[in-house]
């Protein structure tokens, strides 16, 4: 679906009074859409912008930092989702809580970082397949 398309269907999605809550995975929250026609305006922007009577929206895309999912929250959306960010630090929500100045740890990690995260072996070597996300070589439990 194209930029327009993609609108049209969260609207069509957000006025229907049986749907309670809409999650808009964007990939990057913040980017500009390909299409030029909306060029100068976020994913983020175009889809929080919609009306949505009483529908929830939730979006997810990139926000791996504090300072994201603040600016991310600031857009008229009830809640963000963390893929990334949360399975890097399970405990991404209570660091956020705990610490305003928490730094999130940096890409690529080891193998065995994400062992002590608590993800599967099977999950991780999926994680490997992801450019720049999990480093070829191991180090100890503190890694």
């Amino acid at each position: 679906m194209d930029t327009q398309e993609s609108l049209e269907m969260a609207a069509l999605c957000l006025s229907d009074d049986r749907l309670n809550f809409l999650d808009r995975s964007l990939w990057d929250v913040f980017r500009d859409p390909e299409d030029e026609a909306f060029t100068g305006c976020s994913l983020l922007d175009l889809f929080a912008g919609l009306d949505r009577g009483s529908v929830k929206q939730g979006v997810a895309g990139k926000i791996s930092t504090l300072q994201v999912a603040d600016q991310a929250m600031d857009h008229n959306i009830d809640c963000i989702m963390l893929g990334c960010a949360a399975i890097l630090q399970h405990d991404f929500p209570n660091r956020y809580v705990e610490d305003a100045c928490f730094t999130p740890v940096s890409l690529p990690v080891t193998r065995r970082y994400l062992e002590v995260e608590g993800l599967s072996v099977k999950f991780i070597d999926y994680m490997a397949t992801w450019p720049g996300f999990v480093k070829d070589w191991t180090m100890n439990a503190a890694g």
